[in-house]
């Protein structure tokens, strides 16, 4: 009895479904309710070196590093039982017995009438990608380890100069706290940029003013975005210059309070400081010192702009920090 169209569609639309999922170099599998192997395509097969016919009986949890064994294990048992997705790494070894690192993703599947049928899922060769990973974070660590060593050797020479010189300790206690702000800088940038342990503006913000927070009078406020390593660290020094002025001279050293937020406009990042009882002659926004001399080369360091006036007796200074020092993901997530 000849094909229908119906028939020949059917089978021709089998046929390119076979064809892309052969051809696709992602490693492709299912598994059957017991775990075991039903399919796999030709870039998983080949990795395993298993034959189509074989793989049947092939068990694949032979391949998986001993070490690693029993993470996986327990991950694909609890994800069997509950009926579940889930993703996991560990170690395979490959048909040559180079162990590799796959990034397994898997989902559940069932049949029309909601019966479990077992697992479909995509192994992904991440090797490279978590060897790079490893090797920046030891150079991360030893370039950390490297500048705490410089900060220190640095603050031990002035120490030493300034006992040499006791006419000058003042100013050299002005650059030793100027120190201590690079040092604390440069130390948010390592915990707060571009590294696994990334955290968002707020936190930058809320670390830096931890020592000056007294009651409530200080609040933050605005979008929550994420910035990059040169602009943390330029933020960082920043905020800890406008902190100790407004120590020293400002409403913090007094009974004011201290509003921060943050707004994108055209794709900049606008930090705002506002100091509400602030002495106006004391704090003077316009000062030529070294403190507005560091602010301002902060500033252009990362391409940001300041600008510092007085509106309705509060203190304003306005950090505009270009896109540039944003990272891609931002978040308009309000905060308070």
């Amino acid at each position: 009895m000849p094909w229908s169209q119906f028939d020949k569609q059917q089978l021709a639309t089998s046929e390119t479904y076979r064809a892309i999922i052969e051809g696709v170099p992602a490693m492709l599998w299912l598994g059957d309710a017991e775990g075991r192997c039903l399919f796999l395509n030709r870039a998983q097969r080949e990795f395993w070196g298993v034959s189509n016919e074989a793989i049947s009986q092939f068990d694949w949890s032979m391949t998986v590093h001993p070490d690693d064994a029993e993470q996986l294990q327990r991950a694909f048992v609890t994800a069997m039982s509950k009926h579940e997705s889930f993703e996991i790494e560990a170690r395979y070894k490959r048909s040559d017995g180079v162990y590799r690192v796959l990034h397994t993703s898997a989902r559940p599947r069932f049949s029309e009438s909601g019966h479990f049928l077992g697992m479909s899922g995509v192994n992904t060769d991440v090797t490279e990608q978590r060897a790079s990973e490893e090797r920046v974070e030891v150079l991360t660590n030893e370039l950390s380890h490297r500048m705490k060593n410089l900060f220190a050797v640095i603050g031990a020479l002035m120490s030493i100069t300034r006992r040499e010189n006791p006419e000058a300790a003042p100013a050299f206690d002005e650059l030793t706290g100027r120190l201590h702000a690079v040092s604390s800088s440069y130390q948010e940038t390592l915990e707060l940029a571009g590294l696994p342990s990334s955290k968002p503006l707020n936190e930058l913000v809320e670390r830096v003013l931890a020592p000056y927070q007294q009651g409530n009078r200080i609040s933050i406020k605005g979008v929550d975005i994420r910035l990059s390593a040169r602009g943390t660290s330029g933020l960082a020094l920043i905020l800890n210059e406008l902190a100790t002025n407004s120590a020293k001279y400002g409403s913090l050293s007094d009974t004011g309070r201290l509003e921060i937020s943050a707004e994108l406009e055209d794709g900049d990042l606008k930090v705002i400081w506002r100091e509400f009882g602030s002495p106006k002659d004391e704090a003077n926004p316009g000062g030529a010192g070294f403190g507005s001399q560091l602010l301002d080369f902060t500033a252009q360091d990362i391409g940001a702009r300041l600008t510092r006036d007085w509106v309705d007796g509060a203190l304003r200074i306005c950090i505009t920090i270009p896109h540039a020092a944003l990272e891609p993901d931002v978040h308009g997530l309000e905060y308070c």
